[in-house]
């Protein structure tokens, strides 16, 4: 299952697919982490299916990985 957010400034994010050893994901990674707020962040999946409805997200690490 693809982890997928909407960021109001950055748009999609596959949160799969950044690896935190590669200099440009782990930089996207540092503005976002710990620096949303409610409204930056929603689910991708639930954006799509329900617009009307946001689904607001929120970073954090587990297992090492976002």
């Amino acid at each position: 299952m693809a982890h997928g957010v909407f960021h109001k400034t950055h748009g999609e994010i596959n949160l799969d697919e950044l690896d935190l050893t590669v200099r440009e994901d782990r930089m996207l990674w540092e503005s976002l982490y710990g620096k949303t707020v409610k409204g930056d962040l929603e689910c991708r999946e639930c954006r799509e299916n329900d617009p009307g409805c946001p689904q607001w997200m929120f970073l954090r690490l587990q297992r090492g990985g976002p």
